[in-house]
């Protein structure tokens, strides 16, 4: 693994000691951070980091200054992906993140915490595709803990989350939940919005640019192989939304899978409901899936005559589930 050395500013080839059951990689007891941040101007690439070039350019301080920041916490090591990208890197290893927001002109701490409208709050870091990963990975990242109130409040991500990466392991927070936290992401690549949420729900696929939406479809496919979670089906069209999950009856050939995760920007309150006990795959005809069948009232402009419960959403705990329409 290719990272840069802290105190040098010279990158270091580590060897790579083995690889885990979990597709992560263990290193020769070598601690390292890793930066986050937006690319800019003159970015200083692994073809400039080695050349007399690389400290005249305008990228140069940000890498500077990381590299000041990992010293004081006694690291020898930092990973940045513009002068360090390797194929092996992992967030998940990272023992520190180091986030740079070049947009935010404040460091007052009242402000960060209160004001909705602070530069902090304003900064385009926050929409930035892979920033969502790399706040969990990581065991802490700058000082999340200290502003994980005001990171929820712009990012929509449930406050618990922020507590670090073995609580999105836990389970505790629905598929729809943590789909929803990459609804309003700018991504370059469409394939990106599959990409960046690997990390979150720690399951790999292969990278495959140029299939386009069909990476989220498959990205939700091998979701559903390690878990019974039905919110996975608690979504909406973009086309679709007026309120959170009122009823909508549009007709639609997309299937049971999210085309987006800008689908789930309702769901972010929607709760795990009971797994049916079977497992749920999709087949060359369809998705097979076992619900709970609830009988309700026969709507004669509808006419709806039972729906299925794939989960709750809000503090009154309303169910969510999906209609079913006689022919």
């Amino acid at each position: 693994m290719r990272l840069l050395n802290v105190a040098t500013l010279k990158l270091e080839d580590i060897q790579i000691v083995h690889r885990n059951h979990d597709d992560d990689y263990a290193y020769a007891n070598h601690d390292y951070a890793i930066l986050s941040h937006c690319w800019d101007k003159e970015e200083v690439t692994f073809d400039d980091i080695s050349t007399p070039r690389a400290t005249t350019m305008a990228g140069y301080r940000k890498i500077q200054m990381s590299c000041e920041i990992a010293k004081r916490y006694g690291l020898k090591y930092i990973w940045i992906d513009i002068c360090c990208i390797d194929k092996r890197s992992s967030y998940e290893n990272a023992v520190f993140c180091i986030a740079y927001l070049q947009d935010c002109e404040t460091t007052d701490t009242f402000e960060i915490l209160h004001n909705p409208k602070s530069s902090f709050a304003q900064s385009r870091w926050f929409r930035r595709e892979w920033t969502l990963q790399e706040l969990f990975a990581p065991r802490e990242i700058g000082t999340r803990t200290v502003f994980k109130n005001a990171i929820s409040r712009i990012t929509g991500i449930h406050i618990v989350a922020l507590n670090g990466p073995d609580i999105l392991k836990a389970n505790s927070l629905s598929i729809a939940q943590k789909m929803s936290w990459a609804a309003d992401r700018e991504t370059t690549r469409p394939e990106d919005l599959a990409y960046f949420l690997l990390g979150v729900f720690s399951i790999n696929i292969p990278i495959i640019y140029g299939e386009g939406e069909k990476a989220f479809q498959r990205l939700q496919l091998e979701i559903m192989k390690f878990s019974d979670d039905q919110s996975i089906l608690a979504w909406q069209m973009i086309s679709q939304r007026c309120l959170p999950f009122e009823n909508i009856w549009v007709e639609t050939s997309n299937g049971p899978l999210a085309t987006s995760p800008a689908d789930f920007a309702y769901s972010g309150e929607v709760k795990m409901c009971g797994g049916s006990g079977s497992p749920h795959t999709m087949t060359n005809r369809g998705l097979h899936i076992e619900l709970k069948l609830i009988p309700i009232s026969l709507d004669e402009i509808y006419k709806r005559t039972a729906a299925t419960s794939i989960g709750s959403y809000g503090s009154r705990e309303r169910k969510l589930g999906i209609n079913f329409y006689q022919a």
